[in-house]
């Protein structure tokens, strides 16, 4: 194909030979069977700064498993917020939890406070 010429259309398995991001994009928005049917408009684009060992375990995994860097960062979401307790706490339920705490403080203070009931020869029997 001459300069000037329009693009060369590649066959699917030509084009699913090419590695390079621009596979990474046009499978993760157009032809992404991971996506697990997420509509191209649920998705938005993030550009991330991770540490070198991240991209290398990147790079590595994605040609291991066949899939995208991107693949594995969004299931690596997945996997945060299905397991992080995510969603947003019931402060009220602290509050009460906070509210027993301290009454089971004050009622251990108000018996050291008052003294003992007891003698040591009432612990033995005789």
């Amino acid at each position: 194909m001459s300069p000037g010429n329009a693009i060369e259309i590649m066959s699917p398995d030509a084009f699913m030979k090419v590695d390079c991001s621009i596979y990474d994009v046009w499978n993760d928005v157009y032809g992404a069977s991971d996506t697990g049917g997420t509509a191209v408009a649920d998705m938005v684009r993030k550009q991330l700064y991770v540490r070198r060992r991240h991209d290398d375990f990147l790079k590595k995994h994605s040609v291991e498993l066949g899939v995208t860097e991107a693949k594995i960062v969004r299931d690596a979401l997945e996997s945060y917020t299905a397991y992080s307790g995510s969603t947003r706490h019931d402060s009220s339920a602290w509050a009460a939890q906070e509210a027993f705490i301290d009454e089971l403080v004050s009622a251990a203070q108000s018996r050291v406070s008052s003294g003992r009931t007891w003698q040591r020869d009432d612990l033995h029997e005789r």
